[in-house]
């Protein structure tokens, strides 16, 4: 038997809350995490086994689940309250920068860092300067800086590590498999934003 290519079929967002998958891939929600409980709503054991990552839920997540949280009025009521801030955001105009340097808004700024803690379902950072970076950008698009960073796409790095019976620590070392992560900028559409560039690493 030869197996010549694979199908997925993902889960269909019924209308009523649609905006789960742009907002999921926007990475507005790593500093705006009140979006995140949504996911907990609907189901809090999925949540948690494919490690808090909004992208790969919303692949996995049964059909059935989405459509009876989308007549649960509690949830409708959450999820609305997100997208209007969501939407808030990102249809801003009137932001510190365009305030302050009006002349200068269509520049870009050039951030580079070797690493950027942005959030842990996306592992290019080890450390405090990681998340000293991840913090410039978020600050950035709060306060309406063209910023445009610049890093690296570490495909490897992170390690789980177990203690086995014997005492001894056991690493196990895994590729990362970056469609299943959120890898949009935080704005689109607008000056207000932050973008990466990546290049393999």
């Amino acid at each position: 038997m030869y197996i010549f290519n694979k199908i997925t079929v993902n889960p269909q967002l019924p209308k009523k809350i649609e905006k789960l998958s742009e907002i999921a891939n926007n990475l507005w929600w790593s500093w705006n995490t009140e979006f995140l409980k949504l996911f907990k709503i609907i189901d809090i054991d999925l949540w948690e086994s494919c490690g808090r990552n909004p992208v790969k839920f919303l692949k996995l997540v049964d059909q059935e689940k989405l459509e009876k949280i989308a007549e649960d009025s509690n949830f409708i009521k959450e999820y609305n309250k997100n997208v209007e801030n969501f939407e808030g955001y990102m249809n801003s105009k009137a932001t510190w920068f365009s305030k302050n340097f009006p002349e200068n808004k269509n520049n870009k700024i050039a951030y580079f860092s070797a690493e950027y803690g942005l959030d842990e379902i996306l592992p290019i950072y080890s450390g405090g300067l990681g998340m000293l970076s991840g913090d410039h950008l978020k600050s950035s698009s709060d306060l309406g800086i063209p910023l445009v960073a610049i890093g690296l796409l570490y495909k490897n790095g992170y390690f789980h590590q177990k203690i086995n019976r014997a005492g001894r620590a056991r690493n196990r070392i895994f590729r990362y498999r970056f469609r299943k992560l959120t890898n949009n900028s935080s704005k689109k559409r607008n000056r207000r934003r932050f973008d990466y560039i990546c290049k393999n690493a």
